[in-house]
């Protein structure tokens, strides 16, 4: 009997390959070989490679970025966010951040999500170094 994964899993594990593969494995067939599912689990979670790539960048962001945010907004001041925001940067790992930034290098698409997602980032850094006093960063978009 075929396991049946939810989109969740599919995610998860996609990162996971990334991380450690690289981006060319970014398809139906290699993941789910991988998983040991048919390629019917992916369409039935993902219209398309594309809309799965743009979910894969949308679960990238929430787990690195807004969770991240959400996080520092229950609690403490602008100084004490900050610095447990540089402390916790990139949380994805090193490899992670790697490989969507290669990612980002080849494939507009996925460049221009990326882009989004720092332009978050330097936003919310931003936002605090503001209530601290500071003048709007240049950097800030």
């Amino acid at each position: 009997m075929t396991q049946r994964l939810d989109r969740k899993v599919w995610l998860d594990f996609a990162l996971e390959e990334l991380a450690q593969r690289g981006h060319e494995g970014m398809r139906a067939q290699p993941l789910s070989a991988q998983l040991g599912v048919s390629r019917g689990s992916f369409y039935w979670h993902f219209k398309d490679v594309a809309a799965f790539h743009a979910a894969l960048m949308a679960h990238w962001s929430e787990i690195t970025n807004d969770a991240l945010v959400a996080e520092l907004e229950q609690g403490g001041d602008a100084q004490t966010r900050l610095t447990r925001l540089l402390q916790r940067t990139l949380r994805s790992g090193p490899a992670l951040e790697r490989a969507i930034r290669a990612w980002a290098a080849s494939d507009p698409s996925i460049a221009g999500m990326v882009d989004q997602v720092d332009g978050r980032r330097i936003g919310y850094a931003a936002q605090l170094l503001e209530a601290l006093g500071q003048e709007r960063p240049e950097a800030a978009w």
